[in-house]
């Protein structure tokens, strides 16, 4: 393990001052041996029984004399205001005393868990009929050779979902008796689609959270996955109403999952992630809610001419699947696969249902709740783009100058966009809630566990660390002119102070974290789970749904929002990958919502 010491390394010649629990080197295998097992030059132990004395302090105690084993060149950036506060929280001992489930293993269980409870469902509870006879009645007019999208109706209405969908519930129909008499074939296809939508998330969250990494990012991963299994209304949307918005939610959240988890793609990430978001578009246009957050990732990941092919992606597939109706009655296909002036009925709201009925279908209310949609979106944008910014540039392939975005802030990004547009929509419906209800547990960690999880060394290397002080930042070089990088100057509490190299002092950071539990906002965030989650499961089971019910759902919307807002917010690890394709070894930065 390589580390530079600094030229001067101080040792305090007292033995009274603060021990260094991460530097203690009784335990040959604790994270403190492997840190200072080098041959590089020490400071010199304290004699036994030496005490500090007068006004002398480990700060101010003279260097000794000390032979170093580089000559070095440093460039020195200092962080602004470190925290005054050693981080010495310590978890519940009940929490230290449990070891949190091994999260694939644990996966596996819920997955199969998931499906023997899905199959109960489908045996023990009847089946409600809501939509699926109206869909069956709009596929069986495309069938019958209609293109013209304003004579494709159901018997709730004209069709207002795009060409994939006609495509994916034709299938259905075929498969279900070929009329789609067969409803109970068509419950064991969303049970199917609700497992895999599950593990989908689950992988989502595995490398959001940084579930392999240690204790706290296992038990909050435990902590998401249960939380998100337990929903009796997300159930109830899959395998007994057979809704069309279960088939958007997963083509979306596969499309995050390759946003997230498909860094060795490289370039083509963002243009593979493009093919099942548009078409989680085509079966249902509500996850246009999540374009603003894709958009912003493309530019913050890739040139101008990435994006563009990824846009190109998104709107070829579209033209290709929409093109029977476009070829023919493009305006009646526009119009109603993506109409936005669509007037919902009062009864079956489940958020708004505190507003007296005329305000509710007035036009002054979703001018007002448009224009808070864009501005909440423009603020959260600007604070990442002026914190962050965007790659830019024309350039591709390996002239490229690219920016790899951790999980964590992929992820929190795309799903802040959407729950952003669920916050100040006019009317949600009850199977409206498959729109989001994926994202609550990463939301509810983002806001109230500290922001970043995965990255969150990148926030204590501009403060104070539970070992020591970092007092600055500085480019080592060798009296040569080798460039070793940059290094971290930590002061330690017993007077000493040496550099350590970046990547190496990150790793300490989050052993040590795991050591002694140094995340007291881990209890505090399952409780705002139990209440986010359990007030808006509360909200979405009440039928038909009260103005308590309304309240209830928006207090829980805005408090989340509010804390993402205001709280500790997105704090993204940013790696900068220069010309030289540094990686790993480029330069920290540091962006937040917050």
């Amino acid at each position: 393990m390589s580390r530079s010491r600094s030229p001067g390394r101080k040792s305090s010649s007292s033995s009274s001052s603060p021990a260094r629990p991460s530097r203690s080197r009784s335990k040959p295998d604790s994270f403190a041996a492997s840190v200072h097992s080098t041959p590089t030059a020490k400071a010199p132990k304290k004699k036994a029984g030496q005490r500090r004395g007068g006004s002398s302090s480990p700060r101010n105690s003279p260097k000794p004399a000390q032979t170093s084993t580089m000559t070095t060149t440093t460039t020195t950036r200092k962080p602004s205001s470190p925290s005054p506060v050693l981080l010495r929280f310590r978890a519940p001992s009940l929490l230290k005393a449990l070891l949190p489930p091994p999260p694939l293993a644990f996966s596996a269980l819920v997955l199969v868990g998931e499906l023997f409870l899905c199959l109960l469902i489908i045996r023990k509870v009847a089946y409600t009929e809501i939509d699926w006879e109206a869909y069956m009645s709009e596929v069986s007019g495309y069938l019958s050779g209609e293109r013209d999208y304003e004579k494709l109706r159901g018997g709730t209405g004209p069709l207002v979902y795009p060409a994939g969908f006609l495509y994916v519930f034709s299938w259905l129909r075929w498969f279900c008796g070929g009329d789609g008499s067969d409803i109970g074939k068509a419950q064991l296809v969303f049970a199917g689609l609700y497992v895999a939508n599950r593990a989908t998330v689950m992988a989502t969250y595995y490398l959001a959270l940084g579930a392999g990494e240690g204790r706290a990012q296992k038990w909050r991963y435990a902590v998401s996955i249960v939380a998100l299994s337990l929903s009796q209304r997300v159930h109830s949307i899959y395998v007994l109403r057979c809704f069309n918005d279960c088939v958007a939610a997963f083509l979306c959240n596969l499309a995050v999952l390759v946003f997230v988890g498909g860094s060795k793609l490289g370039w083509l990430r963002n243009h593979t992630a493009s093919v099942p978001y548009s078409l989680s578009v085509s079966a249902k246009m509500n996850t246009l809610l999540f374009a603003p957050g894709i958009l912003l990732i493309f530019l913050q990941s890739s040139t101008y001419g990435e994006t563009f092919i990824s846009l190109s992606i998104c709107a070829g597939i579209q033209l290709v699947l929409g093109y029977p109706f476009l070829s023919t009655y493009p305006v009646s296909y526009l119009k109603k696969a993506f109409e936005l002036s669509r007037v919902f009925f009062f009864k079956w709201t489940v958020n708004l249902k505190f507003l007296p009925e005329d305000i509710f279908v007035s036009k002054p209310l979703s001018l007002a709740l448009l224009g808070l949609h864009v501005a909440a979106l423009g603020f959260f944008c600007s604070r990442l783009v002026r914190h962050v910014g965007a790659v830019g540039g024309w350039a591709v392939g390996a002239d490229a100058k690219r920016r790899r975005l951790s999980p964590h802030y992929i992820a929190t990004v795309v799903y802040l966009s959407n729950f952003v547009g669920i916050v100040f929509a006019r009317t949600l419906h009850y199977q409206f809630y498959s729109w989001y209800f994926d994202s609550l547990p990463l939301l509810i960690w983002t806001a109230f566990d500290g922001g970043q999880i995965s990255s969150r060394v990148a926030k204590e290397l501009s403060g104070e660390l539970h070992f020591g002080t970092i007092v600055a930042r500085e480019m080592i070089s060798t009296a040569s002119g080798n460039n070793l990088g940059f290094h971290y100057l930590v002061n330690y509490e017993d007077g000493d102070s040496e550099h350590i190299k970046e990547g190496e002092l990150r790793s300490m950071i989050a052993r040590a974290k795991d050591e002694e539990e140094a995340d007291s906002g881990l209890i505090k965030s399952v409780a705002w789970i139990i209440l986010i989650m359990g007030g808006t499961e509360y909200a979405f089971n009440v039928f038909p749904a009260t103005p308590k019910s309304s309240l209830v759902l928006q207090v829980c919307h805005f408090t989340l929002l509010a804390k993402l807002w205001w709280g500790q917010g997105v704090q993204p690890l940013l790696v900068v990958e220069g010309e030289g394709g540094k990686g790993a070894e480029g330069e920290i930065v540091k962006g937040k919502i917050a």
